[in-house]
């Protein structure tokens, strides 16, 4: 029970420190890039989120934590582009 409570404890702070920070980012990329085409939308998701993502993981991290990194970010690029292609479906 303890050890959830670490890691429930650990993604709140990792959440509250890195949602803001998305936030932000994704609204300065709406503002640079308006638009919500299909086409927009893979500018903005492969050239505004892969080479920032790649930094981080070549730069910052150990090697032994860039396959995680990468899957983590992978996950959360395609929950993106599913989200972006069924949210012009409804509108």
């Amino acid at each position: 029970m303890c050890v959830k409570i670490l890691v429930a404890g650990r993604m709140f702070i990792i959440g509250t420190i890195m949602g803001p920070m998305h936030h932000y980012y994704y609204h300065h990329l709406d503002q640079f890039i308006p638009k919500t085409t299909a086409k927009t939308v893979l500018t903005k998701g492969d050239w505004c989120f892969w080479p920032p993502v790649q930094i981080i993981n070549f730069y910052y991290l150990p090697t032994h934590y860039r396959v995680l990194y990468i899957n983590i970010a992978t996950m959360v690029f395609n929950i993106f582009m599913s989200y972006m292609k069924h949210y012009d479906q409804k509108h």
